[in-house]
């Protein structure tokens, strides 16, 4: 998922859970599944959700059809497997020296740890956690460097995608406003 104004392969340089702080290089953020980006991108991103919900808690939460018409959707494929750090179990994040704390904390923190990752010796392409959306859900961010690696082809704006939205409604209660 991406801004429609940025290309789909977009490595973005500027605020992101592991983006380098430095500014430098930039990170492609991706999930598992459609709805997963949803999710993230525009769901967790905004504040509207802070973590697991559902419909059927009677949450509801808004999400402009301006907002749909300028995201759009896109598929990555890759064409050689990448080597990720791991962060999705305790030991990964124990291996770091960090803990569960890593992925709530807000990005001033988890930056901090995004450039040393990067630029260990054994130049990992990206890494991969368990978001906050739920422990089913998993989320990457690719680092700049992965780029010769990486395919994306933009699939159109979110309006356009009506399983991923009746899923996203059913999911996280979803209510699509005007404007």
């Amino acid at each position: 998922m991406y801004p429609g104004d940025h290309r789909p392969l977009h490595f973005n340089r500027q605020d992101g859970r592991f983006n380098d702080p430095r500014r430098q290089d930039g990170v492609l953020y991706a999930a598992g599944t459609d709805v997963a980006a949803f999710a993230e991108r525009l769901l967790l991103a905004a504040g509207l959700i802070m973590g697991p919900v559902g419909a059927a808690n009677g949450v509801r939460v808004p999400v402009s059809a301006t907002t749909l018409e300028t995201f759009a959707l896109a598929t990555i494929t890759f064409a050689q497997p990448l080597t990720c750090v791991d962060l999705r179990t305790p030991s990964g994040l124990t291996q770091i020296g960090a803990g569960p704390w890593l992925l709530t904390a807000p990005h001033s923190v988890s930056t901090q740890w995004s450039r040393p990752l990067f630029m260990h010796p054994s130049a990992p392409e990206g890494i991969v956690w368990s978001s906050r959306v739920g422990q089913a859900v998993i989320s990457v961010g690719l680092h700049e460097r992965a780029r010769p690696k990486i395919t994306a082809k933009g699939l159109g704006p979110l309006i356009r995608h009506r399983r991923l939205l009746a899923d996203a409604i059913r999911r996280f209660g979803l209510v699509i406003t005007p404007g």
